[in-house]
């Protein structure tokens, strides 16, 4: 080959934990598992000058990072620039250079050159004229993007007229957002703090000037200030083409994803498409909210003043989500002790945070953007892992998948004898019962025996729920953000399986511990209908769209028979528990229906007045003898294993409690291998015609 020049030097360094000794020499490898890359052109040479060492052979710097959070390596050997952008992209953190290859090794640098055959002199030749002509600004632009280090050219290199600009401004007033840490802030003393601050500390060293905040009060008024003419430039913000009218922006900093936050025991994992019609709050000036508006124009936007406004009104039921980085959320969740929100569902946005400088300023923006790019890639890592709330000491291995596995296992194990337990206190109460009939001079302490069981189990079930519920929302959570991948690749399938394997169970489970509490809460009395005048049209309509994927994923039809007035009807209930009886016999009629089979929901007027509402199948039925047992808590249809449905027995038992707080009834019709007919009424006190 021949080689034009080199454009790059990329030093050798050993990373690994703080803890591990400092490499000075070949003997102080001794003892430690090395990682090196199997493909990695310079093995050889390393094996003669650092010989008898355990060697690791790795396939890529970030299966590297994966073994050193492990323990399968204790150290590992490569290029500084490619290892921090695979532990910049990755977000793993907890590593650092503990050493460098000595400079007259033959492994401590690769310089990197292009390069052509030797049979085409004239190609080589071609190639270094075409490198000549790459200017200074455009070779930083390229290793910014790529973020390398930049060792050959001078990125720092400023023209007279942006000297003369500096000399003739000293103070540089900047607008911050106090309350966007981490990405800024502003500490007690008004100095300018966060990953911003950082940065612009270093520009303040390396342009002799000073960076002074404006003192605005949120993102908002920053963009005013700077408008205005009272700031020069903001420390962070995201390029949109509405801002491009007003400002000039330096290079990306840092790219941070967004994801979507929900209170707990939201009904599904949230996408953006299943947010449709509803509510999403976000700080008003936000870049999520032109591109959301942009994108889904479906979804309902609120508008807040920042995003701990935006995430306390999400917990206070004022939105149905919220979207923003993992970061700032989780120091606000935190900070707030909001305990009923997390993370639901990840988005496709990514953005880069940059400076953006007044558009009169096009010489500060050259100057911004040299500065930045004089800031190597492990300055801007140091940085990163400072202020990033997600960063650990030591990275996660895969070993918590199996430990989150054993944990569900263990839970599992919990709720199915606490389930057997109260089964078995129901029957026991029953028995009381009957013997308060036979035996009614033991009637009182009969029923002060009932009362205290009905305590105990109220107790059992409230300090259960929070012993139980608190761990699931964070197997749930966790399982979610690796399915998600967020934080990278789990690159063997059955890894990702087993997680969503448990994120189903986490989720089945939630819902039977859901079902209990509600059940047990309906039987003590403490159960408060919230009445409101509602359209049976959209009752049921709303009901029908929460099961439709469940039913087409059968082939399964669904019709409605309704009267001449069914758009004029509307009736007063609680509409969220009448959603809930229809949910529940909807989705209990798809289960049990074979593959293209049909479901039918009835609403029709009885002679009474009355309002009733009918769900029909054309499923596997009910025996004759089991018609009156389906009603009673976690009594099933069918008791053969061969019905291959998950469920609790609850759900046809809170049907009827639910109808029965309307003062409704509630019967079953059936027959086995014909199918189901659920009726429930609605008294006519209730119907509004």
């Amino acid at each position: 080959l021949d080689f034009t020049k080199s454009y790059l030097n990329l030093p050798t360094v050993f990373f690994g934990r703080p803890a591990v000794n400092r490499i000075e020499s070949p003997e102080d490898l001794i003892g430690y598992k090395v990682g090196v890359i199997s493909e990695w052109g310079l093995l050889n040479e390393f094996n003669r000058e650092y010989p008898g060492l355990e060697l690791v052979l790795i396939d890529s710097e970030q299966e590297a990072l994966l073994a050193l959070s492990s323990n399968t390596i204790d150290i590992f050997v490569g290029s500084l620039a490619v290892m921090n952008y695979s532990m910049s992209n990755s977000l793993i953190s907890g590593f650092e250079v503990i050493g460098f290859v000595e400079e007259t090794s033959s492994v401590s640098g690769n310089d990197i050159h292009l390069a052509a055959r030797n049979d085409l002199p004239m190609l080589s030749g071609i190639l270094q004229k075409g490198m000549d002509q790459v200017s200074q600004e455009e070779f930083a632009a390229l290793t910014r993007k790529w973020q390398t280090s930049v060792t050959s050219m001078n990125n720092t290199a400023f023209t007279e007229e942006e000297l003369e600009w500096l000399e003739n401004n000293k103070l540089i007033k900047v607008a911050v957002d106090p309350t966007a840490i981490p990405w800024e802030t502003v500490d007690e003393d008004g100095n300018i703090d966060g990953i911003a601050g950082e940065y612009l500390a270093r520009f303040e060293q390396l342009l002799d000037v000073e960076f002074e905040w404006v003192g605005n009060n949120n993102f908002d008024s920053g963009l005013s200030e700077v408008i205005s003419g009272n700031a020069m430039m903001l420390s962070s913000i995201i390029q949109t083409p509405e801002r491009m009218e007003d400002f000039l922006f330096s290079s990306s900093y840092l790219t941070i994803s967004n994801v979507i936050y929900a209170r707990t025991n939201a009904e599904s994992r949230a996408t953006l498409e299943t947010l449709a019609d509803k509510t999403v709050v976000l700080p008003r000036e936000f870049a999520i909210v032109e591109f959301l508006r942009q994108d889904y124009p479906d979804i309902n936007i609120a508008l807040a003043d920042s995003s701990e406004e935006a995430l306390l009104m999400l917990s206070e039921g004022g939105a149905d989500a919220y979207i923003g980085s993992i970061a700032s959320g989780s120091r606000i969740i935190a900070e707030n002790r909001i305990q009923n929100v997390e993370i639901t569902g990840d988005t496709p946005y990514k953005f880069g945070i940059a400076m953006g400088i007044r558009n009169d300023l096009p010489v500060l923006e050259s100057i911004i953007r040299k500065a930045l790019a004089s800031v190597d890639e492990s300055e801007r890592l140091l940085i990163t892992q400072k202020w990033l709330s997600l960063r650990t000491n030591t990275p996660p291995d895969y070993t918590v998948i199996w430990q989150i596995a054993v944990a569900l296992i263990l839970m599992l194990t919990v709720v199915f004898i606490w389930a057997l337990s109260l089964r078995r206190e129901v029957r026991r109460r029953k028995l009381v019962e009957l013997n308060l009939v036979q035996m009614r001079r033991d009637a009182e302490a009969a029923r002060l025996e009932a009362e205290l069981a009905n305590n105990a189990k109220s107790n059992f079930l409230a300090n259960m729920s929070h012993e139980i519920r608190t761990p699931l929302n964070a197997i749930i959570g966790f399982s979610e953000i690796i399915s998600s991948e967020i934080f990278g690749k789990v690159k063997n399938s059955k890894y990702k399986q087993y997680i969503d394997d448990i994120k189903i169970s986490g989720e089945h489970l939630a819902a039977v511990i859901n079902d209990i509490l509600d059940l047990s809460k309906i039987e003590s009395g403490k159960w408060d209908l919230d009445e409101q005048v509602a359209s049976i049209d959209a009752v049921v309509s709303d009901a029908i769209k929460m099961v439709e994927n469940l039913a087409k994923d059968k082939a399964i039809s669904i019709h409605i028979n309704s009267p001449d007035n069914y758009d004029k009807l509307k009736v007063r209930g609680d509409t969220n528990c009448l959603k809930r009886v229809l949910i529940n016999l909807l989705s209990n009629a798809i289960k049990f229906t074979n593959k293209k089979g049909s479901v039918t929901c009835e609403v029709f007027s009885a002679a009474n007045g009355d309002l009733k509402i009918a769900i029909e199948d054309n499923g596997i039925g009910i025996a004759a003898d089991r018609l009156d047992h389906v009603l009673n808590p976690f009594e099933q249809a069918n008791e053969n294993t061969h019905v291959n449905e998950m469920g609790t027995g609850l759900g046809l038992s809170i049907v009827k409690e639910l109808v029965d707080l309307h003062g409704g009834e509630f019967t079953l019709e059936s027959k086995l291998n014909v199918g189901t007919r659920a009726i429930f009424s609605i008294p006519s006190a209730r119907v509004i015609v």
